[in-house]
């Protein structure tokens, strides 16, 4: 997509480019909307009153729903993002000024949503195994990217004349599956609790596009854009029902350990590691250097533009001499990393670390800190303060409560920046639980 300067006579404009948008509008134009043992704080803090752990599960079983909602970027903000995806509104260049002003040599953005019912019971003849299952569905949106490869998608480029734009390595990658998982943990002794939990996954959706070190370079006339970057485009149709799409079928599993101190729990987890077999990919791969010219059109961001429908891959990757192939694609599940440790301070305070790695290009560890303070035994604020993953620094808050001597609720909100500064920051999200014990 060419889009030129307001001073330029735009009726004058015989030959542009659409090519650019086409590569890399992809990283923002979609709206988008993972499962631990030891999610539910407050249980989890419990286990911290007495002087030892009870050898064997105290509860015969429990039932938990759980949802999650969080976007993060080191660079686009949270007013950007909500237009974008939220309000589908016009974005003036008054709008992308301060997330351009945060661009770094390379980005991160990441978007996930994610539900689950989860159920676990107690064996009968062993009180020391806990089996579980339950249903779940993931949608995951991850992309890395350079500076120029964000100009070029929302400015055009026209900037650009006589020059090259670095658009790699960048890299978008989206999954959308359902997962029927079953697990069992064990009590080996009173210090230590392992288990492990196998998932079958039903593909929903998959797309990524990468691209590797290289440039493009415009034209000082404007006719005709090089790329010289290698490249390599995995496309399917998102599904009107992603819940009844069926595009493929994989597994996964995820591994756990916790080991009890006196006053401090450890655990470690390896979650997601898996792939999945995705049918039927549209297939395009691409090393060399690419000439294209193209027709005029307007900024694909102004209100009733047909760019995203009038536009098909398929003519521009002819124009291209990029033959389309159509097959399955087998990728690797976001793996991630996680260590944990949770300290009791006094009866009133305890605090928890967590540090996550999640295998993703540009991915930067994750880690968090969090304080629980019990206004009374059975009600917990948690404050927490974040750093790394797909964002910078950022704060939370979250209650946690039991009710009716087995029901527990949990909510942490991921809100302020988005509230208070939605121009200067980016990061915002909700994570619900809901458990009942027996």
């Amino acid at each position: 997509m060419y889009n030129t300067p307001s001073t330029r006579n735009r009726g004058n404009m015989k030959n542009s480019i659409i090519f650019a948008g086409l590569l890399w509008l992809s990283f923002f134009s979609t709206a988008t909307f993972a499962q631990t043992y030891s999610d539910d704080l407050y249980w989890t803090i419990s286990k911290l009153r007495g002087d030892s752990i009870r050898i064997g599960f105290l509860d015969k079983g429990s039932v938990q729903l759980k949802g999650m909602y969080n976007y993060n970027s080191n660079s686009v903000t949270n007013d950007f993002f909500s237009k974008l995806v939220y309000k589908s509104a016009y974005i003036s260049e008054d709008d992308k000024q301060p997330t351009l002003d945060r661009l770094k040599a390379h980005n991160r953005l990441g978007v996930g949503l994610s539900a689950s019912l989860h159920g676990t019971f107690r064996s009968k003849k062993d009180t020391t195994v806990l089996f579980d299952a339950g249903l779940a569905y993931r949608d995951f949106t991850y992309a890395y990217f350079t500076k120029d490869v964000f100009k070029l998608a929302f400015q055009g480029n026209a900037q650009y004349e006589g020059q090259n734009a670095k658009v790699g390595p960048s890299s978008l990658k989206e999954w959308n599956y359902a997962s029927l998982f079953f697990g069992v943990q064990k009590v080996v002794c009173k210090e230590l609790i392992v288990g492990a939990r196998v998932s079958l996954i039903k593909a929903g959706f998959y797309r990524e596009t990468s691209m590797g070190a290289g440039n493009l370079y415009t034209d000082s006339a404007g006719a005709y854009v090089e790329l010289s970057a290698p490249f390599h485009w995995y496309n399917q149709q998102r599904p009107a029902n992603p819940f009844a799409a069926n595009n493929g079928w994989g597994a996964g599993v995820d591994l756990y350990a916790q080991r009890y101190f006196k006053k401090s729990i450890l655990s470690v987890e390896v979650k997601d590691l898996g792939a999945v077999n995705w049918r039927n990919m549209d297939t395009y791969t691409g090393n060399q250097t690419y000439h294209y010219e193209g027709q005029y059109i307007g900024d694909i961001l102004a209100p009733g533009n047909s760019y995203i429908s009038s536009v098909q891959l398929d003519s521009v990757a002819k124009q291209l001499g990029i033959n389309k192939e159509v097959k399955n694609k087998t990728t690797m599940l976001p793996t991630r990393l996680q260590v944990t440790y949770l300290h009791r301070l006094t009866t009133k305070w305890s605090v928890k670390g967590d540090l996550n790695y999640m295998f993703l290009q540009g991915y930067l560890p994750y880690a968090k800190v969090s304080g629980y303070y019990a206004i009374t035994p059975a009600f917990f604020v948690i404050p927490a303060v974040t750093v790394g993953g797909y964002g910078n620094i950022n704060t939370q808050i979250g209650l946690s409560a039991t009710f009716a001597g087995s029901w527990s609720a949990q909510a942490n909100i991921f809100a302020l920046e988005y509230l208070i500064a939605p121009k200067r920051y980016s990061g915002h999200g909700l994570e619900l639980y809901l458990t009942k014990r027996f």
